[in-house]
């Protein structure tokens, strides 16, 4: 897929940026290659921001899985512009496959690892194990992402909240996260989970919430 940024989305993204309040840590994605992005997850607002802030730095689209159900509303444009990977849930091969072909076609992929949206301010949901085993098996680094928000588990709600002044977005970029020592290696289910809390724990620094697990 084209690398070139359409237009209407570098509009999109000027628009947007003006309600993020704050951004840090850009420095900390790689200037080429494939990486990992992995993000707590709280509203459906989430993989939009992300855009508007990477894709204004590196000047490189993201791509992330979507629900097969999304490609009767966003149809080739959300695969094409949005980079939706369009994902029948229940078919694990075919999203570890696509995800692979993604990484290995040096592209930037966005999993949130608590894997559905989260409306607890202060906890994470327990970390699924993919974002790892996605980075052990293309070598490729995790970037953590800390994103902070105003509440809102509605649509509505979320977007009247961002309409008052103060009530903005923040997001936090991590230093890169490399498991270059366990390449090649046979890992257990054990290392597994601890890499993954590595993970989590550097998402939960960055968006202020725990990770008891």
């Amino acid at each position: 897929m084209s690398q070139k940024i359409p237009w209407f989305i570098k509009i999109a993204v000027y628009l947007i940026k003006g309600k993020i309040k704050t951004v840090t840590g850009l420095k900390n994605l790689p200037s080429g290659g494939a990486f990992i992005i992995v993000s707590n997850h709280q509203s459906f607002l989430d993989a939009i921001f992300m855009h508007a802030v990477i894709v204004s730095y590196t000047k490189r689209f993201i791509y992330s899985i979507s629900k097969q159900e999304l490609k009767k509303t966003y149809g080739q444009f959300g695969h094409k512009y949005l980079g939706m990977l369009y994902i029948d849930k229940n078919n694990k091969k075919k999203i570890i496959n696509t995800c692979i072909k993604c990484l290995r076609n040096n592209k930037i992929l966005v999993i949130f690892p608590e894997a559905k949206r989260n409306y607890n301010p202060n906890k994470l949901l327990k970390g699924k194990t993919g974002a790892v085993r996605l980075a052990l098996k293309t070598k490729v680094p995790v970037i953590p992402i800390g994103l902070i928000m105003p509440k809102g588990k509605k649509v509505f709600q979320l977007i009247k909240n961002f309409l008052f002044p103060g009530r903005k977005l923040e997001i936090h970029i991590g230093q890169a996260i490399y498991f270059s020592k366990y390449y090649d290696k046979k890992i257990d289910k054990n290392t597994l989970n601890n890499l993954t809390k590595k993970i989590m724990l550097a998402i939960g620094k960055l968006c202020r919430k725990s990770y008891p697990y």
